[in-house]
């Protein structure tokens, strides 16, 4: 029997409480086949020597936002930033780069890793050299803008009444600090999404190598498609153009949000029913 792959010198743990070691693995088809005498006799087309590496069944990430990730590897990664100085100069440093007016996007920023005190929106704004500036949080759940990017969402001064859900920060006569949290956050995305389809492989593209290296396996992305979560309302054709081109390198179980559902028309005696899009194809 000749198969497609023969792992041989790893030190294996199987998973399986009746042989939970080997040190030969053999795969056919995806297919594991064999563990070590079970594969006497048999050929492959590549055979493998791990020189003792430790190799185990792949892991599986129950809740992960694969677009929102890969974008974090693109654009400014704040994660080591700890002074509000060293945050000016990578702002300062990224705005350089890029052209009159375009959004400085950073990612990774966590606040709350800052010593002394964090820079003002007027400070950030000096940074950037007025171009807008728009930084997400290492949680997820809040953005941090300068005053060109509050003025491009449209709230530069005096915000209107706080949104259900969600917070605008304001400091000294109602003047918009540049944090912006939880369902407020749309503000800043009804300005830049949808992503493009292309935009969104690239993501997943990144992101999924990145899985790959660190043995993600399977992963299950919790939002797509819809709400504040969402890209862009074909984000899981995206994921299908992905695997197509061979840029999705995990099994991925994509979750589209309820906010993805619109009405069906049809008869007046028929059932209120809803559907989705989220540009899905056949194929």
């Amino acid at each position: 029997m000749r198969i497609d792959v023969i792992i041989e010198r790893a030190r294996i743990w199987t998973g399986d409480p009746d042989r939970p070691r080997a040190t030969r693995i053999g795969v056919w088809n995806g297919v594991i086949v064999g563990l070590d005498e079970q594969l006497d006799g048999v050929s492959a087309e590549r055979v493998l020597d791990a020189d003792g590496a430790f190799l185990a069944p792949g892991f599986n990430d129950v809740h992960a936002h694969s677009v929102w990730f890969g974008q974090t590897l693109l654009e400014l990664d704040l994660s080591g930033v700890r002074s509000g100085d060293e945050l000016l100069r990578r702002v300062r440093d990224r705005a350089a780069q890029q052209a009159e007016g375009a959004w400085v996007i950073g990612s990774n920023f966590n606040p709350l890793g800052i010593t002394g005190a964090l820079p003002d929106r007027d400070a950030l704004d000096a940074a950037t050299g007025g171009r807008p500036l728009w930084l997400k949080h290492s949680s997820g759940h809040a953005y941090t803008l300068n005053g060109a990017g509050l003025g491009a969402v449209g709230r530069a001064a005096h915000p209107p009444p706080q949104r259900e859900g969600g917070r605008r920060a304001t400091a000294a006569a109602g003047r918009a600090t540049g944090l912006i949290e939880e369902n407020a956050q749309e503000l800043v995305q009804r300005v830049h999404l949808p992503d493009s389809r292309t935009d969104l492989v690239r993501a997943l593209r990144v992101a999924t190598e990145q899985y790959a290296r660190e043995g993600l396996t399977s992963v299950t992305d919790a939002g797509i498609a819809g709400g504040w979560i969402g890209h862009s309302p074909q984000e899981l054709g995206a994921y299908q153009t992905a695997r197509e081109l061979g840029a999705l390198r995990t099994r991925m179980q994509p979750m589209i949000t309820v906010d993805a559902l619109h009405e069906v028309p049809g008869h007046a005696s028929d059932p209120a029913a809803v559907t989705l899009d989220t540009g899905m194809r056949t194929g």
